[in-house]
């Protein structure tokens, strides 16, 4: 083993590459850029009359739709007949009885006692009014 610190690794040469290389890669890429290019499908899609025909109607045909299921006609109201006004009642009352109240700190009736400084604990490590005991 030698210790040349230029050369780590002696045993690897660099490659030459063959002479007829450069003038053969060199002569395909000629060829390559003469010859006729074919069409991608992309390329097809777009120089087609009936394709672009096609996609600009199924475009319309989805905006349409979509302006059609999004926007609704403006409908008159009418003045409410007995049968609508007795029916619109039957529904506020069951509105009301389904409803459930607003809970609102303002209608507690309920006190909450202030905290006690010291409260006394049993040996258990339970506080005796969690017991029901009231003292």
């Amino acid at each position: 083993m030698t210790n040349d610190h230029r050369n780590p690794f002696p045993g690897l040469r660099s490659t030459v590459p063959p002479g007829e290389l450069r003038e053969t890669v060199l002569s395909a890429a000629r060829e390559a850029l003469a010859a006729e290019t074919r069409p991608t499908v992309w390329d097809r899609i777009w120089e087609s009359r009936t394709l672009r025909l096609a996609w600009t109607g199924a475009t319309a045909a989805l905006v349409l739709g979509h302006v059609v299921v999004t926007v609704q006609p403006v409908r008159p109201t009418a003045a409410p007949t007995g049968e609508s006004a007795a029916a619109r009642q039957d529904a506020d009352e069951l509105h009301e009885i389904v409803e459930l109240p607003r809970v609102e700190r303002i209608a507690m009736d309920f006190e909450v006692a202030p905290k006690e400084a010291s409260s006394p604990v049993e040996e258990t490590g339970t506080d005796p009014s969690m017991n029901g005991d009231p003292s």
